[in-house]
Parts: C-alpha cells; sequence; structure tokens
C-alpha cells in the first residue's frame, strides 16, 4: 500500500511554527489539568507518601513528554489542530519505536 494513502501527511504540509506553538500551549495546558486532577484526589482523600508526590508529578510530566508518541502521532493539542508527528524520511507517524 502506498504510504502517501496510509498516512495522508506530506512534507510540504508541515505546520508553521505559530501552530506548532499553540499546539505545544494546548499540551501544557493539558498538564496542568492533570497535575491539578491529581492535587485534588491526594488532598481529597488525604493521601501521604513520597511516592504520591513522585507520581503526582510524573504522570504529567510523562504525558508532556512522551505526547508525540501517542497514536498517530497526535497529542491532543495536535489533535486538536489536526497536525501529527511524522517520520521526515518515510512520513510515517511517530510513536514510541517510530521517531
Amino acid at each position: 500500500m502506498n504510504n502517501l494513502k496510509r498516512y495522508p501527511w506530506k512534507r510540504t504540509d508541515l505546520a508553521t511554527a505559530g501552530r506548532r506553538y499553540i499546539g505545544q500551549c494546548i499540551d501544557g495546558l493539558i498538564t496542568i489539568v492533570i497535575f491539578l486532577i491529581f492535587m485534588y484526589v491526594i488532598q481529597f482523600f488525604k493521601l501521604e507518601g513520597k511516592w504520591i508526590e513522585i507520581l503526582a508529578l510524573a504522570i504529567p510530566a510523562a504525558y508532556f513528554v512522551l505526547s508525540d508518541a501517542l497514536p498517530k502521532g497526535q497529542s491532543i493539542g495536535k489533535k486538536i489542530l489536526k497536525m501529527a508527528v511524522i517520520d521526515k524520511d518515510s512520513g510515517k507517524p511517530c510513536d514510541l519505536y517510530n521517531h
């Protein structure tokens, strides 16, 4: 199957720097929301301990760092803006194994 049919993004369809920045801002806001949800749950259930604090920081940070490796190379911010991270040679969307 032709890669262009499976992965319709072309190198000429690259997003502008402004769109990429907006996508990162959206993902940053999502990261903050995830963190705030964790903080609320920790306070609501009165959870304590170093592991709880580490998880409250690690999970939002993991989303932010690994968000471009989500399915089809799209974080939530990129999905909203209809963008994707693609391999420069094959045009395939990036994931954890293809970057």
